[in-house]
């Protein structure tokens, strides 16, 4: 589900946006709904075509965590920065793979959330253009 609302091209919400569909089953009902995700990813060195993982040691073990320490404290930093709740990271079974498990929250902010997370930074200059297409 993608972390925005889905619009016609009259800017009314969509019959089949997901996001509208779960603000009106939340706010229509007694019941409270709380949705959490897990993001999981692979981290490796260089750019080249061939993989190596960016760090050594078993999975679900200190090893990783420490090696990248740096790293995932970054990670940790950025997410908080933004607003997303983390239980925990952790290396996973895959070499160079981590998951973050995000803290559990109401439907609609944990699909924004569950969408891989984008750095904040300035895009290229290339990708500055326009992509809305014409009408």
């Amino acid at each position: 589900m993608p972390p925005v609302d889905r619009l016609t091209q009259d800017g009314v919400a969509h019959v089949n946006c997901s996001r509208s569909l779960l603000r009106r089953t939340v706010a229509a009902g007694d019941l409270r709904f709380s949705t959490a995700a897990g993001i999981e990813f692979v981290l490796g060195r260089g750019d080249g075509p061939d993989f190596g993982p960016a760090c050594e040691g078993p999975a679900y073990g200190l090893t990783r965590l420490t090696e990248l320490s740096a790293y995932c404290d970054d990670v940790l930093t950025g997410l908080d920065a933004q607003g997303v709740p983390v239980d925990q990271l952790h290396p996973e079974h895959a070499p160079g793979q981590f998951e973050i498990s995000v803290g559990a929250t109401d439907p609609v902010a944990a699909a924004a959330t569950a969408s891989p997370p984008r750095p904040r930074r300035s895009p290229p200059a290339s990708s500055t253009r326009s992509r809305r297409r014409p009408r």
